[in-house]
């Protein structure tokens, strides 16, 4: 199969090379810093586009990996008709864009398959980013869990296997009820008195103030959550806090992984 690679970070280099492998045509544009282009794109003859994750930031291509800018949807024209487009976090207006242009869109974030692989490797890599933050071991150390979604079922087994004690902050009774059916202690956000070595975020909206800040007041901050994260920042800075935020750590930590994940949800998708 024929397929162009367009834009993204390490994940995509290492993914170029993995579908390379498996015997297909893989063309890279805008990640000349890492693999630079042989020739002209063939965008007739290609069967299959793949984006990163996010697709696009602002309109334009997000290409950590490129010399320069690139506005996506010029870039888009130029494919044929029934050409298939994998992206991650496709915005609402590339999706309108992709449908007025006879695009296949697929968002490949959006597929639980995928969501289940990328939080194990976002637990791993919050596991690896704990160990290096102070020196010290986490064994017998406490962390405080706010949210019980799919990272954070992943990441507190790892945690209690370590050595820590996890407690689960969570708003919803069904997410209070699996903490403590796995082995955990749970409690609602508001009655949390306090403690912990680490309090670690998982809930994407803005629920962590400066009365919850104050009773973690020796906590390391990790935000694990996406945009725009559970702590409030303008309490965060007059308590004169910091955040350790942990965006992209699939890549960071696990760059190989995180591309074989992509791949493997692209194929699933393909053969459905």
């Amino acid at each position: 199969m024929k397929m162009i690679i367009l834009g993204g970070d390490e994940r995509f280099v290492c993914l170029a090379k993995a579908l390379e492998k498996d015997g297909h045509g893989v063309f890279p544009m805008a990640m000349e810093k890492a693999l630079p282009m042989a020739g002209p794109p063939d965008y007739l003859g290609t069967e299959a586009v793949i984006l990163p994750l996010p697709a696009e930031r602002g309109g334009f291509l997000n290409s950590p990996l490129s010399e320069g800018n690139h506005a996506l949807r010029p870039i888009l024209e130029k494919f044929p008709k029934g050409t298939k487009v994998f992206a991650g976090m496709a915005s609402a207006e590339l999706a309108r864009f992709c449908r007025e242009r006879g695009l296949e869109l697929r968002d490949y974030y959006k597929r639980e398959d995928f969501q289940i692989k990328n939080a194990l490797l976002t637990a791993e890599g919050a596991l690896g980013l704990m160990l290096g933050l102070d020196g010290l071991a986490l064994s017998g150390r406490r962390a405080v869990l706010v949210g019980f979604g799919r990272i954070a079922r992943l990441l507190a087994p790892r945690l209690s296997a370590m050595g820590m004690s996890v407690l689960v902050l969570a708003r919803k009774a069904e997410q209070r009820a699996l903490a403590e059916a796995m082995g955990f202690q749970a409690s609602d956000i508001a009655p949390f008195h306090g403690g912990g070595d680490f309090l670690i975020n998982t809930v994407p909206a803005p629920i962590l103030g400066a009365e919850l800040l104050e009773r973690a007041e020796k906590a390391h901050l990790i935000e694990l959550a996406s945009a725009p994260g559970g702590f409030i920042m303008e309490d965060v800075e007059n308590l004169g806090r910091k955040i350790v935020k942990a965006s992209a750590l699939p890549d960071k930590w696990a760059r190989i992984s995180a591309a074989e994940a992509i791949k493997d949800t692209i194929y699933n998708m393909l053969e459905e």
